[in-house]
């Protein structure tokens, strides 16, 4: 029987690797994160730590804005609720987790400095 998967994301989504600091209250440390895709709604990377799932979460990650020919850094923060963490499947018995975080608090202007990255590097068909 062939299960069919309905996608619950809202915004599009580009892949990514940028590198993001999360920090979750029960860690004495802010864990680094490399990023697979982002989005204006959130972001799902690799890191060396287990965050439960719902747990409050802060991000600030350095994106890649394009303004006329330059390209600069931009500082994004934003907060929000792990969706996921899952082990990886290469290195059982490690700490290494695949995390998703959903953002429920980012203001409109990081929201844009996402979009427009993503709107440069979202795959077309």
């Amino acid at each position: 029987m062939h299960t069919q998967f309905t996608e619950r994301r809202s915004c599009l989504r580009a892949e990514a690797d940028i590198g993001a600091n999360v920090v979750y209250p029960r860690l004495n440390d802010a864990v680094a994160l490399h990023t697979r895709n982002i989005s204006a709604s959130g972001l799902y990377g690799w890191a060396h730590a287990h965050i439960p799932v719902s747990a409050r979460a802060s991000v600030a990650m350095l994106v890649p804005v394009r303004e006329g020919g330059a390209v600069r850094n931009e500082l994004v923060e934003a907060q929000g609720r792990v969706v996921r963490c899952d082990p990886d499947p290469q290195g059982p018995g490690n700490a290494a987790r695949w995390i998703a975080i959903k953002f429920d608090s980012i203001t409109e202007q990081d929201r844009s400095k996402i979009d427009q990255y993503v709107q440069r590097h979202a795959a077309t068909p």
